[in-house]
């Protein structure tokens, strides 16, 4: 498969026109290659970029937890979007997992090169991509709540304790004030 045909598959780019994924896949400054090992994103880093992995697999880890995989990306997905928007230091780090792993790093100064159509096309997708995550994660937080698994600021105990999604219930008075 050759690169346009790839980024015609990447959901971030569907609802570009074809001359505008033409521009993005003749960028050659954004593809970066990577060897097993090497660090894509190194927690606590301050870069504002985000990725598209091209090739290959990365792993996510964390330095508080540095044998443990957090998770295993593959070809198509997009990480590291959450420093992109926000300006927040790098919360993980994502390691090729393999050689040969190619990104495609959109940062601020590909992004000024864009047009400001192009531009907001791109954001507004990344903030669906953050919405659908937040989705699953709270999805995942119900289920496991459902499934009586302690959430990480639960201890066990009885079920008056606060569970994990206690976090995200807002008190509601029906008080008329």
């Amino acid at each position: 498969m050759n690169l346009m045909d790839f980024i015609c598959r990447i959901p971030l780019f569907q609802s570009l026109s074809l001359g505008e994924k033409r521009r993005i896949a003749e960028s050659e400054k954004t593809f970066i290659r990577f060897d097993a090992g090497e660090f894509v994103i190194r927690e606590g880093a301050n870069s504002s970029g985000f990725f598209v992995l091209i090739s290959g697999t990365v792993k996510v880890t964390r330095n508080d937890l540095p044998n443990k995989v957090i998770a295993l990306l593959r070809a198509g997905t997009i990480f590291g979007e959450m420093a992109f928007l926000t300006g927040q230091r790098r919360s993980t780090n994502v390691i090729a997992n393999e050689d040969g792993v190619v990104v495609m790093k959109l940062d601020n100064q590909v992004m000024a090169q864009m047009s400001s159509e192009l531009r907001d096309k791109i954001k507004d997708k990344l903030i669906e991509l953050l919405v659908k995550r937040l989705n699953q994660m709270n999805d995942a937080l119900i289920r496991r709540s459902l499934d009586g698994v302690p959430g990480p600021n639960t201890k066990p105990g009885p079920a008056t304790q606060p569970g994990p999604m206690d976090d995200f219930v807002v008190e509601h008075s029906t008080k008329n004030s």
